[in-house]
Formats: structure tokens, sequence, C-alpha cells
């Protein structure tokens, strides 16, 4: 199921969450509604693929951050796909460090 703003697709399917669009202030909340409906899940190989995102704000790096975080603590893991101006951005607040962030264009 869709969340977030008409600009903005949030969705989860399976092991993975897709964002397309913009990740603003209004899409907080749906975001982070998302990440918990995919740590909720079975899956123990979490995809968070951003790679649709122009803009991420610090907001959600923290937002990624915990969710690689909480999934090591159960034995999973989250990898990120996003692009590369996004993928520096994650670097810059020390995700690659917890986990794996790949680079798509």
């Amino acid at each position: 199921m869709p969340l977030g703003s008409e600009a903005t697709s949030i969705e989860v399917s399976g092991s993975i969450l897709r964002v397309r669009g913009d990740l603003g202030v209004d899409e907080e909340v749906a975001f982070c509604k998302a990440v918990q409906r995919l740590l909720a899940t079975e899956h123990t190989e979490l995809v968070i693929d951003i790679s649709g995102v122009r803009h991420i704000s610090s907001v959600y790096v923290r937002d990624i951050a915990l969710a690689m975080v909480h999934a090591g603590e159960q034995r999973r893991s989250v990898s990120v796909r996003a692009t590369d101006k996004v993928a520096h951005i994650l670097s810059l607040g020390c995700v690659d460090m917890l986990g794996s962030v790949e680079v798509v264009e």
C-alpha cells in the first residue's frame, strides 16, 4: 500500500521498501511507518530502495541508521540502494558503516 504525498511513493513489498520522489518534511511519518512495516516482516535481508529519491534530509538518514541498528540486533540486515548523491549524504551520517549502501544510477 503506497504511503506519502501524491508526488512521493513509499511502498513496502516483501523485503523491499521502495521510495520514489522527494523525502520532505511531509513524508516523515509515512516513511517511519513504512520502515516499521519493513522491520515487522519475517525476512532476514531487508532492502530500502531510495534510488528514486532526489533529496534526503538528516531525518531520513537517522531513520535508516536506526533501522539498520534494529535489524542488526535481530541478526538481520538492511541494505540501501541509492543514487551517488544520496549515497554520499548517507555516508556523511556513517550509514555505510552500519550496512551496505549500493550506488545505482
